[in-house]
């Protein structure tokens, strides 16, 4: 089975699947990159809606946005990817992808810059 283009990274130079980075982190995290990941190109304010209703429930339920793998090597691997995100500002999503990179828990911070964002998004549309 392919992998659709939304869910895709590409800049010429880099390429990977959002798969690569969401699948170490916990369901409601992984479902927080994915939806921010293809918001543009697929699901649109819907998908932001969701990722939202993700992060709140990660943080009522205490988990963090960090990797569940103890891999020092995948760890950093995952960081690489999502400091590539945030340079390029993928799906204009800088502070979530920031956020996510963070060594301490920004739950609160990436559920405002979704906020934000869906705020944005509704005010173009």
């Amino acid at each position: 089975m392919s992998t659709p283009d939304y869910y895709k990274y590409d800049d010429g130079e880099t390429r990977f699947e959002c798969f690569d980075i969401s699948r170490y982190y916990s369901v409601d995290w992984a479902q927080v990159i994915q939806y921010v990941f293809r918001w543009q190109k697929k699901g649109g304010v819907e998908d932001l809606e969701k990722a939202l209703v993700c992060a709140k429930d990660a943080r009522d339920n205490g988990i963090t946005p960090k990797p569940i793998t103890k891999s020092h090597i995948l760890r950093r691997t995952i960081k690489r990817k999502l400091i590539i995100l945030s340079k390029q500002d993928f799906s204009n999503a800088h502070k979530v992808w920031e956020g996510i990179i963070m060594r301490c828990d920004a739950t609160d911070e990436i559920i405002a810059a979704l906020e934000e964002m869906i705020r944005d998004a509704k005010n173009v549309g």
